[in-house]
């Protein structure tokens, strides 16, 4: 049965990029059904490009401006919950997406009816449009291991050390929103809806690159290798003592909605349930250790030799050395 497809955009002072990405979706060899398209209060002429564009559209077009600054989650929150179709594609204003990116997509979702989202891979290209010999995942390094969890239908272990899911390159089942909405503040729009869609139905990882993903110096979310001495320096920085107990506080409130969110939905298998408390367990943990080094030495040791680190951070040497040395 064929589904239909839908484009949820939004949009902000977006008019260097956005006409390239608005040409690309019409150029899609399976055009959308619809495309929903929230401004959130541009000040250059975005709302001026998204009008002409609604105008001369070959598909729905659907434009909203609102009134005040709303932010990247709650605008999506709109733009995905105006779409009713049946899959729900997320795009960003400053991409480029490859002609076959809906097609290929849409094909996965009605051969395997238990995908609930799918994510993939992109080409990095820079400000300009070229490429810049990189992959999306390559960046990332998902590991072995992590391919391997994902493969067995094992994302919410993946994805409750780290988020490996890229909005721009993300759609999903409209019915995955009865779980997902409303966004919580804490979390980011493709983290959250990858988090409810492993921990209630089946995540889909695409090996083949969907779109072009642009690096430039406004993205809000990128990708960037980092060189030792740029490691070193966000090591550093992340050490900061008021800076490290403000994310270490942030982390609870992540696993606290989502732990809310999990005990709301009938239905969630229990070894879900079970990780995503001990995910939040282990975020309390971090965020109440002993200033004195001597009290916090083996709390850590103790919580390391268990494994707690390695299942719940993505960076978990990182994280030990952080809250060993930490004043």
């Amino acid at each position: 049965m064929r589904l239909t497809c839908g484009i949820a955009l939004c949009t902000y002072n977006g008019q260097k990029f956005l006409e390239e990405q608005l040409a690309s979706i019409i150029a899609q060899r399976q055009l959308p059904d619809s495309i929903v398209i929230c401004d959130d209060c541009s000040s250059d002429q975005t709302w001026e490009i998204l009008q002409a564009f609604e105008t001369a559209s070959p598909v729905p077009v659907k434009i909203v401006r609102h009134a005040d600054r709303q932010g990247v989650v709650r605008n999506f929150e709109t733009a995905v919950g105006l779409l009713q179709t049946d899959i729900v594609f997320l795009c960003d204003q400053d991409d480029l997406w490859l002609p076959e990116k809906i097609s290929t997509i849409a094909a996965l979702f009605e051969s395997d009816h238990e995908a609930t989202l799918v994510f993939t891979d992109a080409v990095l290209v820079d400000e300009q449009g070229q490429e810049l010999g990189e992959s999306l995942f390559s960046e990332l390094q998902i590991s072995r291991s992590e391919e391997w969890a994902l493969s067995q239908g094992r994302a919410f272990e993946v994805l409750c050390r780290r988020n490996v899911i890229t909005g721009a390159t993300t759609a999903f089942r409209r019915s995955l929103l009865d779980a997902a909405l409303p966004f919580p503040a804490s979390y980011l729009h493709d983290e959250w809806l990858g988090l409810l869609a492993a921990a209630t139905g089946k995540v889909v990882k695409l090996p083949e690159p969907t779109i072009k993903y642009r690096q430039h110096g406004n993205n809000v979310i990128g990708v960037k290798k980092l060189t030792s001495i740029e490691t070193l320096k966000r090591l550093r920085w992340s050490m900061n003592e008021a800076r490290s107990r403000h994310f270490a506080a942030e982390r609870v409130d992540f696993r606290s909605a989502l732990a809310k969110r999990l005990k709301l939905l009938p239905g969630t298998p229990g070894n879900i349930v079970q990780r995503c408390q001990k995910s939040l367990d282990f975020a309390q943990f971090r965020a109440t250790l002993p200033r004195r080094f001597l009290l916090r030495l083996p709390a850590v040791i103790s919580i390391a030799v268990k494994g707690e680190y390695r299942q719940f951070e993505g960076s978990w040497k990182s994280a030990v050395f952080r809250d060993l040395v930490h004043k």
